[in-house]
């Protein structure tokens, strides 16, 4: 009977170092990634990472109090594959603002806050595409009750690696009616011996341009 119980230990101890030895020699499937869906391509194309972009913002757009802003689209609007979006308010003193994008890629909104000191809130969205690396960002104020350019220039025409940065397109100033914008440079090096890449900053005063494009 002794000899019985050393057997079935023995038996035991060996059945779990062989079972460990397996399991330790197993090789583990690996998880396969995420698969990336035409999409996820689209929407990262036309997404600046730095921004907090929805389909409904609220601000004080008019100086006024709190309104909302939401996309909403003209399905009879259309120029082959670029549809007519706009932004609309249920406050009807605000007018509804043009926006323009791919017809499966709705754009966002951006409440941008008070960047020119005024008491109200800009907005900002970028346009949507299929092809193309370069989206051009558009940052509008009310105005005298109608939608106009807060800013404008190349500095706001943003090609994919800068919107990918994860870097806020623009910000209130220094001083008031200062905006402060973060752009991407492309071109040669101040010693005219490469060609680079990199984020330059510059401040710039607003001009409310009325819309006519």
């Amino acid at each position: 009977m002794k000899y019985h119980y050393l057997y079935v230990l023995l038996l035991t101890t060996l059945c779990f170092v062989s079972c460990n030895k397996a399991n330790k020699n197993k090789i583990e499937e690996p998880i396969p990634p995420k698969e990336e869906t035409i999409d996820d391509l689209l929407r990262s194309m036309n997404t600046v990472v730095g921004h907090n972009e929805q389909d409904t913002i609220i601000g004080n757009f008019t100086g006024r109090g709190l309104d909302t802003l939401y996309v909403v689209w003209d399905s009879t609007k259309e120029d082959g594959e670029k549809w007519q979006f706009y932004a609309i308010s249920n406050n009807k003193s605000i007018p509804k603002l043009n926006l323009w994008g791919y017809h499966s890629l709705q754009p966002k909104l951006v409440n941008e806050g008070d960047l020119d000191g005024n008491g109200t809130c800009e907005v900002g969205y970028l346009h949507t595409w299929i092809n193309s690396q370069w989206r051009y960002y558009r940052i509008l104020t009310l105005v005298d009750g109608e939608w106009r350019y807060l800013v404008e220039g190349d500095y706001l025409d943003t090609p994919e690696w800068f919107r990918q940065s994860g870097i806020d397109i623009a910000e209130k100033g220094p001083q008031k009616g200062e905006v402060l914008i973060h752009y991407a440079y492309e071109g040669p090096s101040e010693m005219q011996t490469e060609r680079i890449a990199e984020i330059r900053d510059t401040i710039v005063k607003p001009i409310y341009l009325k819309i006519d494009d």
